[in-house]
């Protein structure tokens, strides 16, 4: 006779179990510079993209309009 178990197959309970998980690996120095160098990389990105963008996105303030002398009739 079998009895019937409501933990499924190869699955632990927390509560059973007594192995813990090993701990994480430092990350070295040259991890550490590596990852702060590609966030900086990312970010100067983007401020070089908005910085350059800027003048495209703003509207013509005080800049005299030219006409041709096409369309003067000249």
């Amino acid at each position: 006779m079998r009895l019937a178990c409501s933990i499924p197959r190869g699955a632990v309970p927390p509560v059973l179990s007594n192995v813990t998980p090993p701990p994480r690996q430092r990350a070295s120095a040259r991890q550490i510079a590596g990852g702060w160098l590609l966030g900086l990389t990312i970010v100067a990105g983007l401020v070089g993209s908005v910085v350059i963008g800027m003048p495209a996105l703003s509207t013509p303030s005080s800049t005299p309009v030219q006409q041709s002398q096409a369309s003067q009739g000249h």
